[in-house]
């Protein structure tokens, strides 16, 4: 398997954490953030091969981020897998879908 840059946006320490211990031992170089425009910065500057959006980022939630990323040209065909990883079932639905 290629290595891949990891972009992991997660209010969460423990479970940013918990994810970088999983993706770096199998090679994959990853960037963690804490909030959600500090992870559009980041998409912006570090150029992920994928991103992994908590749903309830604060400042701007996983929803908001794939789609203000969506609207960014240079994601327009990346952001939609990254739209349809978001998992629904952790109690936090979007006021639209992030379709």
């Amino acid at each position: 398997m290629d290595s891949l840059r990891v972009l992991i946006a997660d209010d969460n320490i423990d479970a940013a954490l918990s994810l970088t211990m999983l993706l770096e031992p199998l090679g994959h170089v990853v960037h963690v953030v804490h909030d959600g425009p500090r992870a559009i910065e980041a998409a912006q500057e570090y150029r992920p091969h994928a991103l992994l959006l908590d749903i309830g980022l604060p400042k701007i939630d996983g929803y908001g981020v794939a789609k203000r990323l969506r609207a960014n040209e240079a994601f327009q065909n990346s952001v939609d897998e990254v739209t349809d990883s978001l998992v629904g079932d952790a109690g936090f639905e979007p006021a639209t879908p992030a379709v």
